[in-house]
């Protein structure tokens, strides 16, 4: 099985972007006959710095039946998350105005500025006509 669904090797696989490589065990894993996919593009070890790049990502479900999932079966979920790391220098929202530097959509208006003001308010959003 192996040799047509190579891919089922790694979890993860990188390669750089190419529109004919769509499917990660190549375009017929059902009449190939060697290592299609995946491993192939990656064996060629193609420079993926500073490329648009393809994330692969393989996850698999072992199911083990149930008498209670007769004739219903529930659905089983598999997720898989990205989280930056070092994307911004600093949390954005340190350089959020201080409490009395607040624009907030209120009643109150100051003259100088226009920007409308309220001191109850503890959330920051642009008033109208400001942005």
């Amino acid at each position: 099985m192996l040799n047509r669904a190579g891919f089922l090797n790694n979890h993860l696989w990188v390669t750089p972007l190419h529109e004919r490589e769509i499917y990660p065990a190549g375009e017929y894993p059902a009449s190939n006959l060697v290592k299609p996919g995946l491993p192939t593009w990656t064996e060629q070890n193609r420079d993926i710095e500073k490329k648009d790049v393809v994330l692969w990502y393989v996850a698999g479900v072992t199911h083990v039946v149930r008498p209670e999932e007769w004739p219903v079966m529930a659905p089983h979920y598999v997720k898989f998350s990205l989280m930056p790391y070092g994307f911004f220098s600093q949390n954005p929202t340190v350089t959020m105005p201080k409490k009395e530097d607040k624009i907030v959509s209120g009643p109150k208006t100051d003259p100088a500025t226009g920007i409308a003001l309220d001191q109850s308010a503890d959330c920051v959003t642009p008033a109208k006509g400001t942005n």
